[in-house]
Protein backbone atom coordinates (compact mmCIF):
# COMPACT_ATOMS: atom_id res chain seq x y z
CA UNK A 1 0.00 0.00 0.00
CA UNK A 2 1.29 3.42 -0.94
CA UNK A 3 1.99 5.91 1.88
CA UNK A 4 1.67 9.67 1.44
CA UNK A 5 2.55 12.41 3.91
CA UNK A 6 0.63 15.66 4.18
CA UNK A 7 2.96 18.35 5.51
CA UNK A 8 1.75 21.67 6.91
CA UNK A 9 3.04 24.74 5.11
CA UNK A 10 5.10 27.27 7.03
CA UNK A 11 4.86 30.98 7.65
CA UNK A 12 8.50 31.51 6.58
CA UNK A 13 8.83 31.44 2.80
CA UNK A 14 11.16 32.59 0.07
CA UNK A 15 10.26 36.00 -1.38
CA UNK A 16 9.86 34.64 -4.94
CA UNK A 17 8.00 31.84 -6.69
CA UNK A 18 9.57 28.42 -6.30
CA UNK A 19 8.81 24.73 -6.02
CA UNK A 20 6.83 24.10 -2.85
CA UNK A 21 9.64 22.00 -1.37
CA UNK A 22 11.96 25.01 -1.71
CA UNK A 23 9.48 27.82 -1.01
CA UNK A 24 8.69 26.87 2.58
CA UNK A 25 11.54 27.72 4.95
CA UNK A 26 10.08 26.90 8.38
CA UNK A 27 11.99 24.52 10.64
CA UNK A 28 9.07 22.11 11.12
CA UNK A 29 8.51 21.96 7.37
CA UNK A 30 12.19 21.11 6.79
CA UNK A 31 12.13 18.50 9.58
CA UNK A 32 8.99 16.92 8.11
CA UNK A 33 10.67 16.67 4.68
CA UNK A 34 13.69 15.01 6.27
CA UNK A 35 11.38 12.67 8.24
CA UNK A 36 9.64 11.40 5.11
CA UNK A 37 13.00 10.79 3.42
CA UNK A 38 14.30 8.82 6.45
CA UNK A 39 11.17 6.68 6.65
CA UNK A 40 10.88 6.23 2.88
CA UNK A 41 7.35 7.57 2.56
CA UNK A 42 6.24 7.14 -1.06
CA UNK A 43 5.28 10.76 -1.63
CA UNK A 44 4.12 13.99 -0.04
CA UNK A 45 1.93 17.01 -0.50
CA UNK A 46 1.92 20.35 1.27
CA UNK A 47 -1.19 21.49 3.12
CA UNK A 48 -1.20 25.10 1.97
CA UNK A 49 -3.54 27.57 3.62
CA UNK A 50 -3.70 29.46 0.31
CA UNK A 51 -3.46 26.83 -2.43
CA UNK A 52 -4.83 23.70 -0.73
CA UNK A 53 -3.10 20.42 -1.58
CA UNK A 54 0.20 21.22 -3.32
CA UNK A 55 2.75 18.79 -4.77
CA UNK A 56 6.32 19.28 -3.57
CA UNK A 57 7.49 20.02 -7.13
CA UNK A 58 4.63 22.40 -7.90
CA UNK A 59 5.81 25.97 -8.48
CA UNK A 60 3.80 28.50 -6.49
CA UNK A 61 3.98 32.15 -5.45
CA UNK A 62 4.73 33.13 -1.85
CA UNK A 63 1.72 34.28 0.13
CA UNK A 64 0.69 35.46 3.57
CA UNK A 65 -2.36 33.35 4.40
CA UNK A 66 -2.70 31.21 7.52
CA UNK A 67 -5.39 28.93 8.89
CA UNK A 68 -4.91 30.89 12.14
CA UNK A 69 -6.54 33.88 10.39
CA UNK A 70 -9.55 31.83 9.23
CA UNK A 71 -12.83 31.22 11.01
CA UNK A 72 -13.73 27.69 12.07
CA UNK A 73 -16.13 27.50 9.15
CA UNK A 74 -13.42 28.61 6.68
CA UNK A 75 -10.99 26.01 8.10
CA UNK A 76 -13.58 23.26 7.65
CA UNK A 77 -14.24 24.39 4.07
CA UNK A 78 -10.47 24.32 3.47
CA UNK A 79 -10.36 20.76 4.87
CA UNK A 80 -13.27 19.68 2.67
CA UNK A 81 -11.43 21.06 -0.37
CA UNK A 82 -8.26 19.17 0.66
CA UNK A 83 -10.22 15.92 1.03
CA UNK A 84 -11.76 16.35 -2.44
CA UNK A 85 -8.27 16.91 -3.90
CA UNK A 86 -7.04 13.74 -2.17
CA UNK A 87 -9.89 11.73 -3.67
CA UNK A 88 -8.95 13.05 -7.15
CA UNK A 89 -5.18 12.66 -6.80
CA UNK A 90 -4.60 9.53 -4.72
CA UNK A 91 -5.62 5.90 -5.21
CA UNK A 92 -8.21 4.50 -2.83
CA UNK A 93 -6.57 2.85 0.19
CA UNK A 94 -3.52 5.14 0.25
CA UNK A 95 -2.02 5.29 3.74
CA UNK A 96 -2.05 8.98 4.75
CA UNK A 97 0.26 10.43 7.40
CA UNK A 98 -0.63 13.97 8.47
CA UNK A 99 2.53 15.77 9.61
CA UNK A 100 0.80 18.92 10.75
CA UNK A 101 0.02 20.73 13.97
CA UNK A 102 -3.50 20.61 15.37
CA UNK A 103 -4.52 23.85 13.65
CA UNK A 104 -4.21 22.02 10.32
CA UNK A 105 -4.95 18.46 11.45
CA UNK A 106 -8.17 18.95 13.45
CA UNK A 107 -10.26 20.28 10.53
CA UNK A 108 -9.06 17.33 8.40
CA UNK A 109 -10.08 14.60 10.86
CA UNK A 110 -13.77 14.39 9.85
CA UNK A 111 -12.72 13.97 6.21
CA UNK A 112 -9.62 11.79 6.62
CA UNK A 113 -10.86 9.24 9.11
CA UNK A 114 -8.23 6.61 8.35
CA UNK A 115 -5.24 8.96 8.32
CA UNK A 116 -2.55 8.81 10.99
CA UNK A 117 -1.90 11.99 12.99
CA UNK A 118 1.43 11.44 14.82
CA UNK A 119 1.80 15.10 15.90
CA UNK A 120 -1.66 15.32 17.50
CA UNK A 121 -1.68 17.18 20.80
CA UNK A 122 2.05 17.95 20.73
CA UNK A 123 3.50 21.38 21.31
CA UNK A 124 6.02 22.82 18.85
CA UNK A 125 9.11 21.46 20.63
CA UNK A 126 7.58 17.97 20.91
CA UNK A 127 6.72 18.05 17.21
CA UNK A 128 10.30 19.00 16.31
CA UNK A 129 11.67 16.22 18.52
CA UNK A 130 9.34 13.65 16.94
CA UNK A 131 10.20 14.74 13.41
CA UNK A 132 13.92 14.61 14.26
CA UNK A 133 13.74 11.03 15.60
Amino acid sequence: MESIALIACSRRKLAHRAKAQDLYQGERFRLACEFIERYEVDGAFVLSARYGLVGLNEVIQPYDTSLADMTTRERHEWARMISMDIIRKLPSGTHIIVLAEDLYAIPLRPYLLHAVYPLAGMNTEQQKAFLSS
